[in-house]
């Protein structure tokens, strides 16, 4: 992505113009079903999803956006390190939500402010990106000479490595104290039980598959940056190692794009708006509130 070019029509090769075919409508496809929900979320009465649910989601419409603009139309170093800078923000935002849930809320504080520190050192890293190559330089669409690169992928894997680690710990004290106790068995029969035990497991699935968006595409892309930089590489040997050339290289590129590029939106997009999309009340009038399982448990362990 970080060679200048016309986004669908700068392919390299027969193979790379497949697998920009293939992307381009994955991400078309992808932005048409947040402009959907995005229509549907800022009309909704019912106010389901919380602010920092709404941040979340945004981030990652813009995300969306700016990939589905780079993937089509243009592309140039300047998107690619937005596109990072913004993927990055995203992912930290997800952290400290995950992270308010683990930690108690004496800690939500010192939290805040490691996330304010995270945003500067994001923004630091994108000048240096930006500026650290001009146009003049015939090196400057060259990726494999950008060890920025690296640190984005590094304070992704970094971040994406913490987020784990705190979901991971919010499972394990769901799993052996709130599910352990006789009030949430799977064989309990009032309602309020069965409920609660649903939304415990809820929970569960979804710090899960937080887990697998965030960590799966930072370590995929973290892999990926290390195998091409390589700072005596020329353009055209960086090509070699960033685009397919074989059908085998379709395959694993398509793929490993696919992980770093449109899992996280897609993940998101199911978390935060297709599982409750059935609640969202459009319509006018007073409406009971409702909280995603989401958010209402979030609430729960954090006041807890």
């Amino acid at each position: 992505m970080f060679k200048s070019g016309f986004g669908i029509f700068s392919c390299e090769n027969g193979y790379h113009c497949f697998q920009s075919f293939i992307l381009s409508v994955l991400s078309i496809t992808t932005l048409f079903f947040y402009v959907k929900a995005y229509k549907i979320i800022t009309k909704d009465r019912s106010q389901i999803m919380e602010k920092m649910d709404k941040i979340i989601f945004y981030l990652a419409f813009v995300y969306v956006c700016v990939l589905t603009f780079m993937r089509v139309l243009y592309v140039a170093p300047f998107l690619a390190f937005t596109l990072r800078v913004i993927y990055l923000i995203l992912d930290i935002v997800i952290c400290s939500v995950v992270a308010c849930i683990y930690f108690s809320q004496d800690k939500h504080a010192k939290i805040e402010q490691l996330m304010m520190g995270c945003f500067g050192w994001t923004v630091l890293i994108w000048f240096f990106s930006v500026m650290g190559k001009q146009s003049t330089d015939v090196n400057a669409e060259n990726e494999c000479r950008y060890f920025s690169i690296i640190l984005f992928s590094l304070t992704g894997l970094i971040v994406s490595g913490i987020l784990s680690f705190c979901a991971y710990g919010s499972i394990k004290r769901i799993k052996e104290t709130e599910l352990k106790d006789d009030n949430y068995t799977e064989g309990a029969t009032r309602l309020d039980d069965m409920r609660s035990y649903q939304e415990l497991n809820n929970q569960i699935n979804q710090l899960t598959i937080l887990i697998v968006i965030t960590a799966g595409s930072s370590f995929v892309q973290m892999l990926w940056d290390i195998k091409k930089y390589h700072t005596n590489y020329s353009l055209n040997q960086c090509a070699k190692v960033s685009y397919p050339h074989t059908f085998i290289d379709l395959i694993t590129f398509t793929i490993m794009e696919f992980i770093v590029t449109l899992l996280p939106p897609w993940g998101i997009f199911y978390l935060y708006y297709w599982k409750n999309k059935d609640n969202f009340r459009e319509e006018t009038g007073n409406w009971e509130r409702h909280l995603s399982d989401f958010d209402e448990i979030r609430s729960d362990l954090i006041e807890a």
